[in-house]
Formats: structure tokens, C-alpha cells, sequence
């Protein structure tokens, strides 16, 4: 075993195939390169942790906006990229990212500085288009729903919440977008349980929960007689989602809790 161990450590150490991973040498130190200050776009927070691990489009180190952290990646550090991981979308906006620095006046890719805004913000708009995307929708039928041109929709879905290949593998989506919300917001942030609801139930689970979203509560009176049928089917709807919120929501602390909340109808 004692001369095994001597074998391997005189053995030099592998050489890396420039071929399969091309080095590119400078004579001088280069800086990293950083967008201006004034730039419209923000660098990532989780660069540093992920912008390795995307640079390979087979990793199952994905995160769901793993061609905005690639792009930015590549175009800090001028990263040569093999053939088989190249990707023209991450190769678009490391080319906005170039012009947009040199220059931030230049008008370029006008449905990317939008889909941004929308992920910069992160307005209810931009939960309710998440929502949708996971539920399945195209981006055509949520650009008939949400006035967003549906060019600024696929751009948002390709570069920051890219989920539509993975909507079958319920660990993937349920890891890569609800783990992290649900340990810091919990599920009673409502855009949580939009987005929740939408994938588990898919889009007729996901209108009835805006439904419930944009309806005020209903008042009925104690005699339903002169109750209209429209009345009831509306108040009908809006405590179902209601009892659904309360499911979700509500922590059990003892049993007589616990039965309360396994007895409430689901709405899936």
C-alpha cells in the first residue's frame, strides 16, 4: 500500500485538454471587467456561487435564471465557450451587456430591458406571469391576459425563470423556485401561494385564486331567499380559495389544530 501511495504521488498531475476547454492566456494581469454604475442592469447577487456550475448546459446545478447568471459570467470574465455548451440566447445578452456598458444610451433588445424591469421589480404583475408560465400557459395566452407583448414574455422566461422544460419534474420546480421562498417568506406571502397553486393545479386553480385575489369578501345576508343564484356561485367560489389560503397558511401547534386544518377541503 506504501509504495501504491509513493506510485501516485510521483504521477504528474492530468493535463486539460485545451480543446475540450479552451484556456485564453494574456501577457498582462486583466482586470475584471464590471458594468458602470449607470448601467440598467444589475449585477446578479448569486454570481459567485453559480456562474461556474452554468456554464455547463447539462449540469443539474441549474438555477431557473441560469442564462442571466452565464451571460453576465462570461461577459465579466471574456470567457471563450466550447461548442457544445454555446447558447445564442446567453450570447444575445452578453452582447446587450457589452453595448449597454460601453454605451447605456444605445437603444438594443428593447423586449430584454423590459422582461428586466419586470423581474426587477417583482410586482404582483410579475408573480401573476410566473404563475402563469408555471402553470403551463403560452406565452401567447398570457400576453392576452396580462397586455405584455408576448416577445417581452418569452424573453423573461428564457433568461430569468426558465421552467417550462422542467414543469414534469415537480423536485426541480418545487427546489429551484419554492425552497428558498417558503424557508424566507413562508407560504402565507399570497404570491407564494399564487405560484404554488398555479403549478400544483394548473391555469382554471390559478383563475380562481386571482378571483379570490381581486374580489372583495362577500356579504350575504341570513335569509338567502332574495339571494341571487350568480351571488351564491361567486361566494361559493371566493370561500373555497379562501379555505384553501387557511389550509395553507395556518401552523398547527397542538392536535385539536390539526384536525381543524386536515378537515378543510382542499382545492385540488
Amino acid at each position: 500500500m506504501e509504495v501504491l501511495a509513493l506510485d501516485l504521488m510521483e504521477q504528474p498531475p492530468p493535463q486539460i485538454d485545451e480543446a475540450l476547454f479552451p484556456v485564453r492566456r494574456f501577457e498582462e494581469p486583466r482586470p475584471i471587467i464590471k458594468a458602470k454604475q449607470s448601467t440598467l442592469f444589475e449585477r446578479p447577487a448569486d454570481l459567485e456561487s453559480y456562474g461556474v456550475a452554468c456554464l455547463d448546459n447539462t449540469s443539474s446545478l441549474h438555477v431557473i435564471n441560469w442564462r442571466w447568471i452565464r451571460a453576465w459570467f462570461q461577459f465579466e470574465n471574456r470567457l471563450p465557450v466550447h461548442r457544445d455548451y454555446y447558447d445564442p440566447i446567453v450570447e444575445q445578452i452578453v452582447e446587450c451587456l457589452a453595448v449597454e456598458a460601453s454605451d447605456p444610451t444605445t437603444p438594443f433588445m428593447s423586449h430584454l430591458h423590459q422582461a428586466y424591469h419586470l423581474y426587477r421589480e417583482g410586482t404582483f404583475q410579475t408573480a401573476e406571469l410566473e404563475a402563469r408560465l408555471l402553470s403551463g400557459q403560452s406565452a401567447e395566452e398570457i400576453a392576452g391576459r396580462l397586455s405584455i407583448p408576448a416577445a417581452v414574455i418569452d424573453h423573461y422566461h428564457d433568461t430569468f425563470f426558465e421552467v417550462r422544460r422542467m414543469l414534469a419534474c415537480s423536485s426541480f420546480i418545487m427546489s429551484a423556485v419554492f425552497s428558498t421562498e417558503i424557508h424566507t417568506k413562508g407560504i402565507q406571502d399570497f404570491r407564494v401561494f399564487l405560484r404554488l397553486m398555479a403549478f400544483q393545479g394548473g391555469p382554471s386553480v390559478l383563475d380562481e385564486v386571482l378571483l379570490y385575489h381581486r374580489s372583495p369578501r362577500p356579504t350575504l345576508p341570513r335569509k338567502l331567499k332574495n339571494v341571487s343564484t350568480d351571488q351564491l356561485l361567486h361566494a361559493r367560489r371566493w370561500l373555497t380559495v379562501h379555505q384553501a389560503v387557511l389550509a395553507y397558511s395556518i401552523v398547527p401547534t397542538n392536535d385539536r389544530e390539526r384536525l381543524r386544518t386536515s378537515q378543510m377541503p382542499t382545492m385540488l
